[in-house]
């Protein structure tokens, strides 16, 4: 909470954690969130438990409860290009 807190520069009192599946269904039911995907995400991990498949066009768009988890596990392009995960976006 700290951590946070030096990078917001707001206090932070209290946290909750989500899986996957709730901050998905939370997007759905706010009818998506816009984000501005700073350049094509092009992913695929066949070993993850379902095979984990990540396909975002660059630019702004509006994404549902999945394309946004999409959004927020992309660490690299499976070429290796884009391999600076959180820090790039």
């Amino acid at each position: 909470m700290k951590a946070v807190a030096n990078v917001v520069n707001v206090p932070v009192h209290y946290y909750v954690t989500v899986k996957y599946d709730g901050l998905e269904n939370i997007i759905d039911t706010l009818g998506g969130v816009q984000v501005n995907v700073p350049f094509d995400m092009d992913y695929e991990d066949p070993w993850d438990d379902p095979p984990l498949v990540i396909k975002l066009n660059k630019g702004t768009q509006t994404l549902n409860g999945e394309k946004a988890i999409q959004y927020l596990r992309f660490r690299r392009n499976s070429d290796g290009t884009h391999n600076d995960g959180d820090i790039a976006r």
